[in-house]
């Protein structure tokens, strides 16, 4: 589910990027999915990293990367509430400005996945 979610935002920038910037930005070279938040064993599907999106935790992030700024997909969470199941993954821009790092936070993704009785399995709505 994580990993369907992850494709559909990464597709969802790259036509974005092929819209708004005529080719000039890719997901390999101006996005990151930054793994903070993913559990250590979490393993990223092929299709995610056929993507070419590269991966990098907040914290490994160099100087020079704070300070020209990166620009990412952080992924927020997961919350059951009685039958739903909901991933949500933010947009996320990370950079120094004066002394301060400064994190912005963009668009939000939420996918809500219900439970059904019929086949006990997760189902997107």
């Amino acid at each position: 589910m994580i990993n369907s979610g992850l494709l559909h935002v990464l597709n969802t920038t790259q036509e974005y990027f092929l819209n708004q910037f005529k080719g000039e930005r890719s997901l390999a070279h101006d996005y990151y999915i930054f793994t903070d938040n993913f559990q250590p064993t979490f393993e990223f599907s092929e299709e995610v990293k056929s993507t070419g999106v590269n991966f990098i935790s907040i914290n490994s992030l160099t100087e020079k990367q704070k300070k020209e700024g990166v620009f990412g997909l952080l992924f927020t969470g997961v919350n059951i509430h009685d039958n739903n199941l909901i991933l949500s993954f933010v947009d996320e821009g990370i950079k120094i400005e004066g002394e301060k790092l400064v994190e912005s936070l963009a668009d939000g993704y939420r996918f809500n996945y219900i439970l059904t009785c019929e086949s006990m399995r997760w189902k997107l709505k």
